[in-house]
C-alpha cells in the first residue's frame, strides 16, 4: 500500500549525516528513485525533438563557457547572496527603535530579534560547551509584500546573515499572529544561521545555489540557457536531494526551537501562515476523534484479509466532511491523486509541507503531566495549557541567562505577545512599547487560539 506520509518522510532526512551533507540511506535510495521517474519521464514526454535538440548544443563552442558562467554565476551569488537579497527584494534596513504594527500589536523588531538571538546563544552555548560560538545580529530588512514571509539568508557565514520581513508580517489584524508566535518562527530561522557554519555547511550552500541555478536555467527567456537547463534534466537527483537537505534543516532547527521552549507557540505560527482567519482550532486529538467519527463502517466483505488493509487506509485519509456514500475503489484513486500531489509539491520546495512539519513537532512537544508524558499528539485541552505552562518553564532557564538590558519581555516567560496599540498620532514616534505582564495581559486584542 502506497502511504504518501511515509514516503514524504522518507523523502527528508530529519537529521542529516556527516555534519549536515548527506542524508539517511534511505533518504537517498527514495530520491534517486524519484528522480530516475521523474528524469525518465522528461525524456519520454518531451520526444525524440528535444533529444535532437539537445545533440545539436554540443557543436556548440559556447557551451563549455556557459557551464563555467553559470558556476562562475554561482560563487558569486553565493559570496554576495545578502546583498543580491537585499536589493532583489527592494528592501529597507529596520533600524533600532523602528516600531512595526503600531495601530495593533506594536513591536520593536531589533529588541525582538536580539532577545531571540541570545536566547539562541544560551541554547547552544548550554549545548554545545566550549565550541560554542555567538551568532552577532543578523541584517534585518523589510519589503512589501501582504502575506507572511520572512526571507533568510544564511550568508557565507553566520556575520553575513539577513532576515527580510514582508510589510505583511506585522499586519496582526490580517495575520491573527501574537508576538510569540513571531518569536518561534523567527527563532527557527535564527537557528538555521547559527548552524550555516563550517566547511561542511558551506558546500551544501554552495551546492544549494547551484541547484537553484540550474534549475532557473529552465525559466530563461533564452532558448540556449533553457536547452541548459534540459540537459540538467538527469541531475534531477541532484536539485531534489538540494531541497532535502534544506527540508531536513527545517525539522532541525524546529527541534531546537521545541527544546527553547516555544514549541506550543511555533505550531501556532505555523497554523496562522496557514490560515489566518482561523479562530478556534481543537487539539489533535480531538481532530483524531472527529476523524473516527465521520468514517465509513469498517469493511467486512469477501477476501477481508486482502481488502480490509486497503479499506482501512482509504477510511484514514477521507477527509472527514466528505461524502462517504461512494464507491471506496473511487475514493482510493482520488486520494492518490491528492497525496501525490502533495507530495510532489513538496519535493521541490524547501520547506517541508506544514501538515508534515506539526506532525513531526507533535510528539516531541511534551510535559510530564501527573506521572504520565503527554504530547501534543494526544493532549486534551486542559493538558495542552499545561504543556504550554512547562514550556515556558524551559524558556525561563534561557531567559535567566540573557542579559536583562537584552530583554524583550513582550515574548518573555511572563509575556503574553500583545502589546497596547498606539493609536494616537502624537505618539506614534513611541519607541520602546510597554513591555509588562499586567499590561500586556490587560491589552489583548482577542482570545488566545487553540492549536492542535
Amino acid at each position: 500500500m502506497l502511504n504518501f506520509a511515509w514516503l514524504a518522510k522518507q523523502s527528508t532526512g530529519r537529521r542529516p549525516w556527516l555534519f549536515g551533507i548527506i542524508p539517511p540511506i534511505g533518504t537517498l535510495i527514495t530520491l534517486l528513485a524519484v528522480s530516475a521517474a521523474i528524469a525518465g519521464g522528461m525524456w519520454l514526454w518531451t520526444g525524440l525533438w528535444a533529444g535532437a535538440l539537445a545533440s545539436a548544443t554540443s557543436f556548440f563552442p559556447l557551451l563549455e563557457g556557459a557551464l563555467v558562467g553559470v558556476l562562475g554565476f554561482t560563487l558569486v551569488n553565493f559570496w554576495f547572496n545578502r546583498e543580491i537579497t537585499t536589493f532583489m527584494l527592494s528592501t529597507r534596513e529596520a533600524r533600532d527603535d523602528f516600531v512595526f504594527g503600531q495601530k495593533s500589536n506594536p513591536t520593536n523588531l531589533r529588541k525582538l530579534v536580539n532577545h531571540l538571538r541570545q536566547e539562541v546563544n544560551a541554547h547552544f552555548r548550554k549545548k554545545l560547551g566550549k565550541d560554542h560560538r555567538d551568532i552577532p545580529m543578523p541584517r534585518l530588512l523589510t519589503f512589501t509584500d501582504d502575506a507572511v514571509k520572512i526571507v533568510t539568508v544564511e550568508g557565507r557565514n553566520p556575520g553575513k546573515a539577513a532576515i527580510a520581513f514582508s510589510s505583511g508580517t506585522f499586519l496582526y489584524e490580517k495575520s491573527n499572529m501574537d508576538q510569540r508566535q513571531l518569536a518561534a518562527l523567527i527563532e527557527m530561522e535564527l537557528v538555521k544561521i547559527y548552524l550555516r557554519r563550517g566547511f561542511s555547511r558551506t558546500i551544501v550552500g554552495m551546492g544549494s545555489d547551484l541547484a537553484s541555478t540550474l534549475q532557473n536555467l529552465n525559466a530563461s527567456g533564452s532558448w540556449f540557457y533553457r536547452v541548459l537547463g534540459f540537459l540538467a534534466g538527469p541531475l534531477q537527483f541532484v536539485l531534489l536531494l538540494e531541497r532535502a537537505i534544506h527540508r531536513s534543516y527545517e525539522y532541525e532547527a524546529a527541534g531546537h526551537v521545541v527544546e527553547c521552549g516555544r514549541g506550543v507557540d511555533l505550531i501556532g505560527g505555523i497554523d496562522k501562515k496557514v490560515c489566518s482567519t482561523l479562530e478556534t482550532l481543537p487539539t489533535n486529538e480531538e481532530l483524531k476523534q472527529n476523524q473516527t467519527k465521520h468514517q465509513r463502517k469498517p469493511y467486512n466483505g469477501y477476501f477481508k484479509w486482502l481488502i480490509k488493509p486497503i479499506a482501512d487506509w482509504i477510511d484514514k485519509n477521507e477527509y472527514a466532511g466528505d461524502d462517504k456514500t461512494g464507491s471506496r475503489f473511487v475514493s482510493f484513486f482520488d486520494i492518490l491523486v491528492r497525496e501525490g500531489g502533495y507530495y510532489i509539491n513538496e519535493l521541490w520546495k524547501k520547506e517541508p509541507r506544514a501538515t508534515n512539519l506539526k506532525a513531526y513537532l507533535r510528539p516531541i512537544i511534551a510535559a510530564n503531566i501527573d506521572g504520565k508524558n503527554v504530547s501534543m499528539d494526544n493532549a486534551t485541552t486542559v493538558q495542552v495549557k499545561k504543556i504550554r505552562e512547562h514550556d515556558i518553564q524551559v524558556n525561563k532557564k534561557l531567559y535567566d541567562r540573557i542579559p536583562a538590558k537584552d530583554h524583550y519581555d513582550v515574548i518573555g516567560p511572563k509575556g503574553t505577545g500583545y502589546v497596547k496599540p498606539i493609536l494616537h498620532s502624537a505618539n506614534r514616534r513611541a519607541t520602546n512599547p510597554a513591555q509588562t505582564n499586567e499590561e500586556s495581559t490587560s491589552m489583548r486584542l482577542r482570545p488566545r487560539v487553540r492549536s492542535n
